[in-house]
Order: structure tokens, then C-alpha cells, then sequence
């Protein structure tokens, strides 16, 4: 029984460098929570599975993005270009909007005044996939029943 104590001493200053050296590493795989992925600007690109880019085949241009503000604000910018009559052109960012995520599911209330009128809306987008620079889901606006698979594109 001591010569077995003695050998599993003996090999204890090994065992106790080698779990230092293995068990102590910094873990640079941590995983990012989805509010922390959703931070940032959102550009659309697609609406139920149809591109939401630039067609060179129309006579316009109009994108719409999404701002996830880490403090729980929300901003939405949206622009029309036409190429036919530049009168018609417009760009804009409102904010005023606020997002919470629980679980899988962001809810976005987005107050606007205009002419002394204050509108509240709000939407949701149901996340089926998220990583650093896209995501996807479905979006639905409160009292429609309609559903629109959408994707968005981070901003760099």
C-alpha cells in the first residue's frame, strides 16, 4: 500500500502540469448569445425567397434596413431611388422604435408623430437562423395575418 502511495505521489507533480497546462486554456470558442449577433445594422435582401436587391430591370431602387441598438432602441432607414423621375426620390432613418428578443422571437415597437399624430406599430420576426452576418426569419405585423419569410444581410 505505501509503494503504490509513493508511485501515485511521484506522478502527482505530472498529472497536476499536464490539467494546468490542458484545463486551464482560455475557451476562444464561447458561444455569442442572439441579441449579441443581432446588434447592429441589418440590410433586407430578400422577401419570400424573391430578391430584395437592385433590379436592373425596374425603373427604381428601394432598400429598407434594420438598427438593433444594444440598448434595446430600434431605428429603420428605407430609400427610393427612381431612375426615370429623380423628383420622386426619398430617404429617410426613424427612430423612436424599441426591440426585445425572448428566445427565437423579436418584437419591434416603432412609435412615429406626423402633423402632431403619434402611431405605434408593431412587428415581430420569428428567427429560424442567425449568425454573424445573416439572418432569417418570418415577419409579421400586429393584426395582419399575413407572414413574410424574410433574409437580412449585416451591414460592415
Amino acid at each position: 500500500m505505501v509503494k503504490i502511495k509513493k508511485e501515485l505521489l511521484s506522478y502527482a507533480p505530472i498529472a497536476l502540469a499536464a490539467l494546468t497546462f490542458y484545463g486551464c486554456k482560455d475557451d476562444d470558442s464561447k458561444e455569442v448569445s442572439k441579441k449579441d449577433l443581432l446588434i447592429g445594422e441589418w440590410n433586407l435582401v430578400e422577401i419570400d425567397g424573391d430578391s430584395y436587391e437592385a433590379d436592373p430591370e425596374y425603373d427604381y431602387t428601394y432598400s429598407i434596413s434594420f438598427n438593433f441598438q444594444g440598448d434595446g432602441d430600434f431605428e429603420y432607414c428605407n430609400s427610393y431611388e427612381s431612375k426615370i423621375d429623380p423628383t420622386k426620390n426619398y430617404s429617410g432613418c426613424y427612430d423612436g422604435g424599441a426591440w426585445v428578443l425572448v428566445e427565437d422571437k423579436i418584437t419591434v415597437t416603432n412609435t412615429t408623430e406626423s402633423n402632431g399624430i403619434v402611431e405605434t406599430e408593431e412587428f415581430y420576426i420569428d428567427i429560424s437562423s442567425i449568425t454573424s452576418d445573416r439572418l432569417e426569419g418570418d415577419l409579421s405585423y400586429e393584426g395582419d395575418s399575413d407572414t413574410y419569410s424574410v433574409v437580412f444581410e449585416k451591414e460592415n
